[in-house]
């Protein structure tokens, strides 16, 4: 049974690294012109509340 759960846990090792490299590849071909840009002015108090100035 240790044998089965072993063969398991490293499938589902390798369907995460393979998920996770699809995603930064979609991610990255996206571009820098892909990020969403603000022309606002954040004013952070000192209780992390942001101010829209």
């Amino acid at each position: 049974m240790s044998l089965v759960n072993m063969w398991l846990g490293a499938m589902v090792l390798i369907g995460f690294i393979v998920g996770g490299l699809f995603f930064t590849a979609g991610k990255q071909k996206g571009g820098l012109h892909s990020k969403s840009r603000t022309s606002n002015i954040y004013i952070l108090n000192r209780y992390g509340r942001k101010n829209l100035v």
